[in-house]
C-alpha cells in the first residue's frame, strides 16, 4: 500500500471511530444549520458558495457505494472530492464551496454531501447537475 493510501485509510478509520462513538452515546440531530438542502450546479461546471450558521470540519461525499472524505480537519480549508465534485469547507467563514467539473457522458448527475457540524448535529445536502 502506498503512503497516500495508508493516510487515506487512517483518516477514514478515524472518521468512522468518531461517528461510531457519537452514535453509541447519543442520537443524531439532523439540521443543516442554514446550509441549503439542495445545491444545483450547471452541466458545464462551476462553483457555488453556501453559507451556514456553524462551521463543519468533518464531511463526506457519497455516490452509491463510493465515498470521498474530508481531509485534515484542523486546517483553515478542508476538502473532499468524488467523481466530478470537490467540496471545500472554510470553517472560519461557515462556508462550503461546491466546485464541479464539466459533465461527461455517463456520469452521475446527483451526489450527496453529509457531515457533522458539531457534536451530534448532522447535515445532508443533495448536489445536482442541471
Amino acid at each position: 500500500m502506498t503512503r497516500p493510501n495508508i493516510l487515506r485509510t487512517l483518516r477514514l478509520i478515524s472518521v468512522l471511530i468518531v461517528i461510531s462513538l457519537m452514535t453509541a452515546s447519543c442520537e443524531f440531530e439532523y439540521d443543516n444549520k442554514g446550509y441549503p438542502k439542495i445545491v444545483a450546479l450547471p452541466a458545464e461546471g462551476g462553483t457555488v458558495l453556501a453559507k451556514g450558521k456553524a462551521p463543519t470540519h468533518i464531511f463526506w461525499i457519497k455516490s452509491g457505494t463510493d465515498s470521498g472524505y474530508s481531509d485534515e480537519p484542523n486546517e483553515p480549508e478542508i476538502s473532499a472530492s468524488l467523481e466530478w465534485l470537490t467540496v471545500t469547507s472554510i470553517p472560519e467563514e461557515n462556508t462550503l464551496v461546491f466546485e464541479a467539473t464539466p459533465q461527461k457522458e455517463n456520469e452521475s448527475r446527483t451526489l450527496e454531501v453529509s457531515g457533522i457540524i458539531s457534536g451530534n448535529i448532522v447535515f445532508e445536502i443533495k448536489v445536482i447537475r442541471e
